[in-house]
């Protein structure tokens, strides 16, 4: 721990050094910022930020991580780094820093009538190591750099099922554009519902989390919307955040019947071709559970490098991530997601968002 420093809550909102200080950091992301908490706490009423920094005698921020309350009177109340985010790396200068801050948000698990604490990091990260914690790795992550020229690049993904299909769905007349209105965020969102909901058997997110992102985020740039298009319809598409030099895909889908296609190929590469053009200096593919081969195989297929997500908890595992994803009780929870009418999972999901995060 940085001599003289201490820890302190703040409103990212309200105090700008905030901004400031991830603005400077390595590992920040979208999920730092404090437009993260204005999403969160637009659309859900049981979210509350706790941001905890370090301070320096002369009051600078020298280390922080982004805290929220979570509170459901369905899965309990827990502290999380942070909500609807694969990731969201401690930034510090230090373990020192680290365990200060960790010890700090433990003490408050108490006073806010909290189960447990969970922090959501990855393993190239040099300080994700607390050893209070529990770790739960489900998920792998990928991330591409985006120091090549684009025809360099272009020519280092694999050849046949990448380059080729890439080739293969522009002479199919796959048409690839940005979004640019709110018809074009509902048209994505319908294939993401029916994505998670047929296919993978999840509740779909509320709409209202996907137009206040739309709201808040696009008019600060940290938000594009790519769309593939067949015959003027919309067939694939994928959100892309933005900021501090790394480019992330949290969210996308493809109708299924148009895969033939190869509309992923086409959407993957622009979304990565339209982040490198604009200086971006690295592309993140999201999360993907491990027992998800097909999709570990296709992410993999783009040379990125991989790595570890890691779920932290303190003082014991506990929450969706830390549930057996191959235990009956899970399976069955799927088959009545997948059988379930859209209009009836949609309300399904909005009520289960509300306690989720």
């Amino acid at each position: 721990m940085q001599r003289n420093s201490r820890v302190k809550i703040i409103d990212p909102s309200k105090d700008e050094r905030w901004d400031n200080f991830i603005s400077q950091q390595e590992y920040s992301t979208v999920y730092h910022h404090s437009v993260w908490k204005e999403l969160l706490q637009n659309t859900f009423g049981h979210i509350e930020s706790l941001h905890f920094v370090l301070e320096d005698a002369e009051n600078n921020i020298v280390g922080g991580i982004p805290l929220f309350l979570v509170k459901s009177w369905l899965t309990g109340n827990r502290l999380v780094s942070v909500p609807f985010a694969s990731v969201c790396k401690p930034l510090v200068s230090g373990l020192e820093d680290l365990e200060a801050l960790t010890e700090a948000m433990i003490e408050k698990l108490s006073e806010y009538k909290c189960s447990y604490l969970e922090l959501r990091t990855r393993d190239d990260h040099p300080f994700w190591v607390v050893n209070k914690f529990k770790e739960i790795c489900q998920f792998k992550g990928h991330m591409l750099a985006l120091n090549k020229d684009r025809d360099t690049l272009l020519k280092s993904f694999h050849k046949t099922s990448i380059q080729q299909r890439i080739k293969r769905a522009e002479r199919e007349g796959l048409r690839a554009r940005i979004a640019s209105s709110e018809n074009d965020l509902k048209a994505f969102y319908r294939l993401l519902t029916f994505l998670r909901l047929k296919k993978i058997g999840l509740p779909p997110p509320p709409y209202k989390l996907f137009k206040n992102m739309w709201e808040i985020l696009r008019p600060k740039n940290m938000l594009v919307l790519h769309l593939i298009e067949y015959e003027k319809k919309v067939i694939a598409g994928m959100l892309v955040f933005k900021f501090n030099q790394i480019a992330i895909s949290e969210h996308s889908a493809t109708e299924g019947q148009y895969l033939k296609k190869c509309p992923d190929q086409l959407l993957w590469w622009k979304a990565i071709e339209s982040a490198q053009k604009d200086g971006y200096k690295s592309f993140d593919f999201g999360r993907v559970s491990m027992d998800n081969k097909g999709l570990l195989d296709f992410k993999r297929r783009w040379q990125p490098r991989e790595y570890n997500l890691f779920n932290l908890y303190f003082p014991e595992a506990k929450g969706v991530y830390s549930s057996n994803k191959e235990g009956l009780k899970y399976t069955l929870m799927n088959m009545a997601w997948r059988h379930m009418p859209v209009p009836i999972a949609r309300i399904g999901g909005h009520f289960l968002y509300k306690h989720l995060g």
